[in-house]
């Protein structure tokens, strides 16, 4: 959207006084015309800025990932693909600390560590 001044307004920010327009299209696609418009139905003055704002949102595949990322103290709920090692790694950064994992999470993994199955809650333990 865009506002124009009408005449005799200096603009704030060139410092100049502007001519209001005159001429717009009767159509799209079509060469301007120059209407003869009585004063008050001028519409120089159809937008005013009063300011603006922009916002930011993050996207939606960001935010999910967010709330799924195992966080020392806290529990984690296993998704397809996972394994002790990717999940040690990026709650440690080094998945060879899965073994922290999987002694804090024995009765809920069983006896291989290499089997976790998508819905299982595991605690993922602070490092001391």
């Amino acid at each position: 959207m865009v506002g124009q001044r009408q005449e005799n307004q200096q603009d704030p920010l060139i410092g100049e006084t502007p001519e209001p327009p005159r001429n717009w299209p009767a159509s799209y696609g079509q060469q301007t015309v120059q209407p003869d418009i009585a004063p008050e139905n001028e519409f120089g003055q159809f937008v005013t800025l009063k300011g603006g704002e922009y916002f930011f949102s993050a996207s939606l595949t960001f935010l999910k990932s967010l709330s799924n990322q195992p966080s020392p103290g806290e529990f984690y709920v296993v998704k397809s693909g996972d394994f002790l090692f990717n999940i040690a790694e990026r709650a440690y950064g080094d998945g060879n600390l899965l073994e922290v994992i999987y002694e804090a999470n024995k009765d809920v993994i069983g006896d291989d560590p290499d089997v976790i199955i998508p819905g299982q809650r595991l605690f993922i333990p602070r490092l001391e």
